[in-house]
């Protein structure tokens, strides 16, 4: 098990931790091999079914009721009152013939712990290794930076999905077309100004002023859609409120950029050049100008 641990953290760590979880997952392979090679010169070859009783062994097949189970390294017809599924463990309480009556085992806190021994060395060298290693270096600034121009451009995939759509209705674009186009960009803002909340920023001044704006734009955004949202209820022709969602998404667009702006010209800190190198900002500039184009 160990030695396969190893493999997996050698091939998927980045380098160098990969080396260093390999010789970890080895190092524990070898004490593995070592503890089991004391146990089994330890244990007493025992024989005669007058030894199995009261010996504990792992269920192999369900018992339902009867199945077979492992008990001393040998496997064993068993029968059981109750339903047992496989890997659990199963205490002899008779012998009728070859098979054995069992019942579930009930486990002492020592016993519990040393089943859980190796799984808990697992876990433990996993989590360490990927707490030393087993993430990509990001900063708190840049996950956020990141998160928030992420969340950004899939706004405004949305939007440009929308107005396209818009577009190729050409003449035949009817009021229906224009409501479903203006559920479309509720919608979506929505999702959107209740994710912008929903991201922690860094907790330092430079963090609550980017949080500041981005509760800025989603009011903007969200009168951008009420604006919409009147000329769809005062009745207004088929032309005039698709030009009215057309005028509403391009001033989003803009003020989207703007809120960029202000974000990558913070106070000098960590925040604004998150922002500022940022792949994900950079392809939601792109993104923006695509509104409407």
């Amino acid at each position: 098990m160990f030695f396969v641990l190893a493999l997996l953290l050698l091939l998927f760590l980045p380098s160098p931790w990969n080396l260093v979880g390999a010789l970890v997952g080895l190092g524990l392979f070898v004490l593995e091999v070592v503890y089991w090679q004391r146990r089994m010169r330890s244990r007493k070859v025992q024989t005669g079914v007058e030894n199995l009783v009261g010996a504990t062994g792992e269920v192999t097949t369900p018992l339902e009721p009867r199945g077979q189970i492992r008990v001393h390294g040998e496997l064993w017809e068993a029968r059981s009152a109750t339903p047992v599924e496989p890997g659990a463990s199963v205490r002899v309480v008779a012998v009728d013939g070859l098979t054995l009556e069992v019942e579930p085992a009930i486990s002492t806190s020592g016993r519990g712990a040393q089943g859980l021994g190796p799984a808990a060395l697992i876990a433990a060298a996993v989590l360490a290794l990927a707490a030393c290693g087993g993430d990509n270096g990001e900063s708190a600034s840049e996950s956020y930076a990141n998160s928030v121009c992420g969340q950004l451009s899939m706004w405004a995939a949305d939007q440009r999905d929308t107005l396209t759509s818009l577009k190729d209705a050409g003449l035949s674009i009817t009021k229906e077309d224009v409501q479903a186009a203006v559920g479309d960009v509720r919608d979506s803002t929505e999702v959107l100004v209740s994710d912008l909340k929903g991201l922690d920023p860094p907790e330092t001044d430079e963090g609550q002023q980017a949080k500041a704006e981005l509760e800025n734009l989603g009011t903007k955004l969200t009168q951008q859609v009420d604006t919409v949202q009147q000329a769809l209820d005062a009745n207004t022709g088929v032309a005039a409120l698709t030009s009215t969602v057309t005028t509403a998404l391009s001033t989003a667009a803009t003020d989207v950029n703007s809120t960029l702006d202000e974000l990558e010209n913070l106070d000098s800190g960590e925040v604004k050049d998150a922002f500022q190198d940022s792949d994900d900002c950079k392809s939601l500039r792109d993104e923006v100008e695509n509104i409407g184009s």
